[in-house]
């Protein structure tokens, strides 16, 4: 199976050599004008690229978030009051214009040799501050030398990076309302819903731009039908929301909404493979939350580490494993030199709490954490499946290592 996390791509290549005889003089004048054109090209386009099809780059400015807490459900120019439980079509209506596309435009080389500044890609985002921030997943922007936002009005204009994560794949940008025009300032934002309530069979509605700007802010609507799904994704594990609702090429960082209009996740990946529909995954908002808040304030996640790979426990996996304990997170690898494997963690260990408060899904692992910083030490309540025994480990989080 692919999880497919590609956005909108121009794809560039190398034509074949035509071998045939007789072509001599063709390729040497092709090749002298490519010379020339190229020159020109180097000359020329900045010129003609900036200020005509793309603003001339400008200095990044700086951005002051102290202490930056996301709005709590509030009436902007959104009107939640409008809002009435099951109508799909009102909350489309209702938080549909605070979705925006974002475009990416960088570096990319065609089958001439030329490089130029091209759209390399487009995805979703959806404003989450009056102020302009913006919401997005940091594999949309990935590689940007420049961002683009298109608004529900119309207007087209850049953006600036306030800060991205790789490992969660969430990435804020920022757009300076003095770019539009006076009457526009008034910007619709959405509002983050408690993921830790969603349910199974519940219904849910994607608002995003599949295949590019044509489709922009195309509804979809469907069920939850997993809530703490473990998806590797590369090299990353992630805890998601799973859902029917079509996420396309195009809908990653766009909301994924309850029917009161919130945020309750943020569509990231689809499984792309022969035969399969209707799997796609959102990272639940109760998960993307502290980040984008540290994103505001830091411009980075400062992220405590602790050092496993596991599972969610269940009744089946206890019954699996000869375990008296359902619940929790089972331990199946313990990262070497990490704060687990120095605490005395162990593989077939199950976590049943930290700092006395109760484990079921890896959002609760994740959601206890991040409240803590680097060097804090926290109390793991663990029951080892071998022994039969339960333990109490202390560990001192380190910081989250980048490779």
């Amino acid at each position: 199976m692919d999880f497919n996390r590609r956005e909108n791509r121009l794809d560039y290549y190398n034509g074949e050599n035509n071998k045939s005889n007789g072509i001599g003089k063709i390729v040497l004048a092709a090749i002298i004008g490519g010379l020339i054109g190229a020159l020109l090209m180097a000359v020329i386009a900045p010129y003609y690229l900036y200020g005509n099809i793309i603003p001339w780059p400008e200095q990044a400015g700086s951005l002051s978030y102290s202490n930056y807490t996301l709005p709590e459900p509030v009436t902007a120019s959104i009107d939640y009051s409008k809002l009435e439980p099951g109508d799909i079509t009102v909350v489309a209506e209702t938080v549909g214009p605070a979705v925006v596309g974002v475009i990416n435009i960088g570096l990319a080389t065609d089958w001439f040799g030329n490089t130029t500044m091209t759209e390399l890609g487009s995805g979703s985002g959806f404003i989450i501050d009056p102020s302009g921030l913006i919401v997005t997943n940091e594999h949309v922007i990935s590689n940007a030398r420049e961002i683009y936002v298109n608004l529900s009005s119309g207007a087209q204009i850049k953006a600036q990076v306030v800060g991205e994560d790789e490992w969660s794949d969430l990435a804020v940008l920022k757009i300076d309302l003095n770019d539009l025009p006076e009457e526009s300032r008034d910007l619709p934002y959405i509002t983050f819903g408690n993921s830790g309530e969603i349910r199974v069979g519940q219904t849910v509605i994607a608002i995003g731009n599949p295949l590019g700007m044509e489709f922009a802010r195309t509804v979809t609507a469907g069920i939850v039908s997993a809530v703490d799904r473990i998806v590797n994704v590369g090299d990353r594990q992630y805890s998601l929301v799973q859902t029917d609702a079509a996420i396309n090429s195009g809908n990653s960082g766009g909301p994924l909404l309850n029917l009161a209009g919130d945020v309750i996740g943020i569509n990231q990946v689809k499984i792309a493979s022969a035969g399969i529909e209707g799997l796609g995954f959102a990272i639940p908002s109760d998960q993307a939350k502290p980040i984008i808040e540290q994103l505001i304030e830091y411009g980075e996640v400062i992220r405590p580490y602790l050092g496993i790979k596991g599972l969610p426990m269940n009744t089946r996996y206890a019954i699996y494993l000869n375990s008296s304990v359902d619940r929790g997170i089972y331990v199946d690898e313990v990262i070497v030199d990490s704060p687990a494997y120095k605490s005395g963690l162990q593989h077939n260990d199950i976590i049943v709490s930290i700092n006395d408060q109760n484990l079921v899904t890896f959002t609760d692992l994740q959601r206890i954490l991040y409240r803590h910083s680097s060097g804090d030490t926290i109390e793991l309540e663990v029951y080892r499946i071998e022994d039969d025994e339960f333990l109490t480990l202390e560990v001192k989080l380190e910081t989250q290592p980048l490779t």
